[in-house]
């Protein structure tokens, strides 16, 4: 039976919880998985998508949206939830720009982004959104990455996943030395985890790449730089 504590937003349960935080960080532990990875040089963040006419379904196929010309982000979870909160972020940073004239810090934005999610979770008359979300960007220091939760909590994040199997991956990253890698092994490293977690096979007609490139700004990889990735790409090897 349902209590006033599993449908009320503002109301916390005999454990001091908010169970429909809860619920929305489940929905996320059953939606797809992107996998994020920083070095010292570059941030790349990998996710497999499924094959959809994008003529018709233009904005579901991709897991991985440019917000600004050095900030990108993924998003899992609930789709309709993914879309508004990509909408939110580019809306912002582009009324950033047009106030101060130049592009906005990922400290910031996550920072902003972050606490419109949270206002969702205290506020009569709506639910949290059912999506996690991780943010990159160039900052003066170099590139960095952020993990954002269904309850607005951030924190800094060198590698990491989001989604399905999102400890079982963190757990495989975390055990391989991440910080000294160059782009070619962090691709590798980030493909063998989708493969090896997700047990499925991955190529470039099935994989979304975010990465930032040399010029210090966000680009998604086209169908071409993925041939490129691919083809220079070293033997992927089982390991333990």
């Amino acid at each position: 039976m349902l209590n006033n504590s599993d449908t009320s937003l503002t109301t916390f349960n005999s454990k001091g919880k908010l169970l429909q935080v809860d619920y929305a960080k489940r929905a996320v532990d059953f939606s797809h998985t992107i996998i994020a990875l920083k070095t010292k040089e570059t941030v790349i963040m990998a996710a497999k998508i499924e094959q959809v006419e994008k003529s018709k379904f233009p904005f579901f196929g991709s897991k991985i949206f440019i917000i600004s010309k050095t900030i990108g982000i993924g998003g899992t979870g609930m789709y309709q939830d993914i879309k508004m909160l990509i909408k939110k972020s580019r809306s912002h940073a582009k009324t950033f720009k047009h106030n101060f004239g130049e592009e906005i810090s990922l400290r910031q934005i996550v920072r902003d982004l972050a606490c419109y999610i949270q206002e969702f979770t205290q506020t009569g008359g709506v639910r949290p959104f059912g999506a996690s979300l991780m943010l990159m960007g160039f900052e003066k220091d170099g590139p960095d990455l952020y993990k954002i939760d269904p309850s607005g909590s951030y924190e800094k994040i060198r590698a990491n996943a989001i989604g399905k199997k999102e400890n079982q991956i963190k757990n495989f990253l975390h055990k391989r030395k991440t910080k000294n890698l160059n782009n070619i092994d962090a691709f590798n490293l980030i493909l063998l985890a989708l493969q090896k977690n997700l047990e499925s096979n991955v190529s470039r007609s099935n994989v979304q790449i975010g990465i930032i490139n040399n010029n210090c700004s966000f680009q998604v990889l086209s169908s071409n730089a993925l041939k490129t990735f691919f083809s220079n790409q070293s033997k992927i090897h089982k390991k333990k």
